[in-house]
């Protein structure tokens, strides 16, 4: 009998099949403009026969952008071109950036006017020697940028003819791990299809949904929203900039049916009074990155949808959800249950994946999923993440008798601030530069504003001062803004660990700061 083997298709031909039976109906739209997927289409055809010229299939673009119709235009004309396309951080230290671009060399780089500036700043002269253009997408400000919108307006809507396939490598997505180095996981048209449809199981495909995304293409869950959008034929409103006032206008106005937050997010959201908006058309939102509290679930249900999920992931793998039914405030501790194909264990964190612990007992959280990322790029790192399969997420929790997750902090101490990990290390490292400062220790505090806040405990100089050490780590070129300490608390000693290592939790508890 012959067996026929249909490969996935590959994400750069999704658009056509949407122009194809869907071609009048919205696909993106942002304050500036609006497409319909034919035209959304036929422009990707015409960023892919430009950027044709520059690479081949392989070869990566890079892109520092703002969410946008253009950016999402942009990019999925670089996939029809065959290109692994990767969207960098524009808030991450100029170290940290630079090494990006040294890790991946990209032929091209694609960016937002806006933020010509950013990109010349943290750009050095080693990676503008390697790039063979750097496009701006508005008037250029750079010696070394070109227009692009020329090139685009003489262009046939004509792409290359590549031949893409499911393990094909796609998109590069920065995380900084737990070392503080970044690291680039790498996604194929297979694990990036997955995620789109994993999304899409949560809350359902229909073609008349339409999804508010106000994420930064920097964080792998742009590219999944995109790819989302492509499988279901449903239309993306992006924002560039958070503003909970402007997020509420663009739902009462373009009937926004679904929505994902973190929970400082849907706080701001209900302290800028959503009553005075028509949010009907939400059919269901979503929360992620930290767990709500019950107040905020209460809330939300009352004033914003009724219609909840809370869910855990990471740029590794999606791994949990929570379902409106399943969201009670008896349960809301928890993130859900694996998706459907994903597994989740918790085990001994100094042993091996085998080592499970029994339910209610706390370890270290490890999954298995189909949509975890092929590689990590040119890094030795990617094979210590992954056990026999299973990502080791550096996360602690535990699994209840009925099989909910719970997560209870960081294994390796990093913190979640405002959704975002930092690593701590980085952050220490700099402020022991400063001549004054003996021992730094940097760790997560409970905040209602960011989820938790990075505090530093510093013990030096008694001549030292918070507004000292801000100076200091303002100017770091190591340091990004967002990792930058909130507050100080100065001693005479950390307390150290039995090997003589910092105690930075034992630190912590003896000031009080884990109340």
């Amino acid at each position: 009998m012959n067996r026929i083997h249909n490969q996935l298709p590959a994400l750069k031909d999704l658009s056509a099949h949407n122009a194809a039976k869907s071609g009048d109906s919205i696909a993106f739209e942002d304050a500036d403009e609006s497409v319909t997927w034919a035209e959304f289409e036929e422009r990707s055809r015409e960023a892919a026969n430009v950027f044709g010229e520059y690479v081949s299939k392989g070869d990566r673009i890079a892109f520092l952008s703002k969410p946008s119709v253009e950016h999402a235009i942009l990019f999925n004309g670089a996939l029809k071109a065959g290109a692994v396309t990767t969207n960098l951080h524009n808030r991450i230290a100029p170290d940290s950036f630079r090494q990006c671009l040294d890790k991946t060399k990209p032929k091209i780089a694609v960016v937002d006017s806006e933020l010509s500036e950013s990109f010349a700043a943290m750009v050095g002269s080693e990676q503008l020697e390697r790039l063979t253009a750097v496009f701006s997408t508005g008037e250029p400000k750079q010696a070394y940028e070109t227009a692009l919108s020329p090139r685009l307006a003489d262009a046939e809507p004509v792409a290359p003819d590549v031949l893409v396939e499911e393990d094909d490598v796609v998109t590069i997505a920065w995380t900084s791990g737990s070392t503080g180095h970044p690291k680039g996981w790498c996604h194929t048209n297979r694990t990036m299809f997955l995620k789109g449809m994993e999304l899409g199981t949560r809350s359902g495909f229909t073609r008349s949904d339409k999804q508010l995304v106000v994420n930064r293409p920097s964080f792998l869950i742009w590219t999944s929203f995109l790819t989302r959008s492509l499988l279901g034929c449903e239309s993306t409103y992006y924002m560039p900039e958070w503003d909970p006032e402007r997020w509420l206008e663009i739902v009462d106005e373009r009937d926004i049916t679904r929505a994902v937050l973190v929970p400082t997010m849907w706080n701001e959201i209900l302290e800028s009074g959503p009553e005075d908006y028509d949010l009907a058309s939400l059919r269901s939102i979503n929360s992620t990155g930290e767990k709500l509290s019950p107040t905020t679930l209460n809330d939300l249900r009352e004033r914003i949808c009724e219609n909840i999920t809370q869910s855990y992931g990471s740029t590794e793998i999606h791994s949990t959800v929570l379902y409106n039914n399943e969201l009670t405030e008896e349960r809301i501790e928890s993130v859900g249950k694996p998706q459907s194909g994903t597994e989740v264990r918790i085990v001994d964190p100094d042993g091996t994946v085998d080592d499970t612990l029994d339910p209610n007992e706390s370890g270290e959280i490890v999954v298995k999923s189909y949509q975890a990322p092929a590689w990590m790029w040119e890094d030795e790192r990617g094979e210590a993440a992954f056990e026999e399969g299973w990502w080791r997420s550096g996360d602690k929790g535990y699994l209840d008798e009925e099989g909910f997750l719970y997560i209870e902090g960081r294994i390796d101490f990093q913190i979640k601030s405002r959704g975002v990990k930092i690593t701590p290390a980085p952050i220490e490292e700099e402020l022991e530069r400063h001549p004054e400062v003996t021992n730094a220790a940097v760790v997560g505090v409970d905040d209602e504003e960011y989820g938790q806040k990075v505090t530093a405990i510093v013990e030096g100089s008694g001549d030292l001062t918070e507004d000292i050490l801000d100076a200091w780590m303002q100017d770091s070129e190591s340091v990004a803004d967002h990792e930058r300490p909130r507050a100080y608390h100065f001693v005479t000693a950390i307390d150290r660990t039995p090997s003589g290592k910092l105690d930075r939790q034992g630190t912590k508890h003896r000031l009080g700061l884990d109340r």
